[in-house]
């Protein structure tokens, strides 16, 4: 079972394609589907290739086995991944997944950097489905905030790029009813999705533009992420079924009548010297 630890590497990320939401093609996809995919597209290699279990894209986007079992084959119809059987070196039936896209192409503008501690720092696992819908729409319109780095003109300054590739949020003004559509969410259930990326840390209020328009600042790395520990109790309470399932016997002495003394684990036999 998939264990949360320290987190080492807190800018780690995968490039999410915008073209995704642009082409409309993620308010079609189902809550389930929208809750896998940064998880899967999260574990993948260069070639869009990656190998993770269905137990642990269900613990890392909070859903169950059966849930995150449904977005994953919703995601093959819509083509969205490739899905392939194999099995593994210890005799166990898995998949392997590749993404539609694997390495991406130079367009300037498609890519945004969707980082990895969202998952690992289990702040994606605690949003409810429509805000996981909402939050890479936020993410798609959100720019650079340039008022929060004095002097940003220049692309070519060393000092003005790593402010950039190291910032914290990006700020949105998005038109609220076209993030719905595109988040293929109600409107109805926008200020509730809006209230969960807040209390998950995703989010934030900030103050409005030059035009008067609310503006968000929208997290790549969130400032708060939850305690390992704490994640894998509620894990453990999620799936106590599966640890009840695959819980070792305890050692047993058996009786014996040949002189010598054997301790039993299951079907395994360990003689023990007099």
């Amino acid at each position: 079972m998939y264990q949360f630890t320290q987190i080492t590497n807190p800018r780690q990320f995968f490039l999410f394609d915008r073209n995704i939401i642009k082409e409309k093609r993620w308010n079609m996809w189902s809550q389930s589907a929208k809750a896998v995919y940064p998880v899967i597209a999260s574990f993948a290699d260069e070639t869009g290739e990656c190998f993770p279990s269905e137990l642990t894209i269900a613990i890392l986007s909070g859903r169950s086995e059966k849930v995150a079992r449904d977005g994953i084959a919703s995601l093959a119809e819509q083509d969205a991944i490739k899905i392939k059987p194999y099995i593994s070196s210890r005799g166990h039936r898995m998949h392997k997944y590749h993404l539609a896209v694997a390495k991406p192409p130079y367009d300037k503008g498609r890519w945004f950097p969707f980082l990895k501690c969202v998952m690992t720092g289990g702040n994606w696992r605690m949003l409810t489905p429509t805000a996981q819908a909402l939050y890479p729409v936020m993410r798609r319109f959100a720019g650079f905030s340039y008022s929060d780095y004095e002097g940003a003109p220049e692309c070519e300054d060393s000092d003005f790029m790593e402010a950039y590739q190291n910032r914290d949020y990006d700020l949105c003004s998005a038109d609220p009813a076209l993030m719905c559509e595109l988040a293929g969410i109600t409107r109805k259930s926008y200020p509730d999705a809006m209230n969960q990326l807040r209390q998950r840390f995703l989010i934030e209020c900030a103050s409005n533009d030059d035009d008067g328009r609310q503006q968000w600042k929208v997290f790549l790395s969130p400032p708060k992420i939850y305690k390992p520990e704490y994640l894998n109790d509620e894990t453990q309470k999620s799936f106590c079924y599966l640890l009840k399932k695959t819980a070792e016997p305890r050692w047993k002495k058996l009786p014996v009548d040949d002189g010598k003394n054997y301790l039993e684990n299951g079907n395994k036999c360990y003689q023990v010297a007099k």
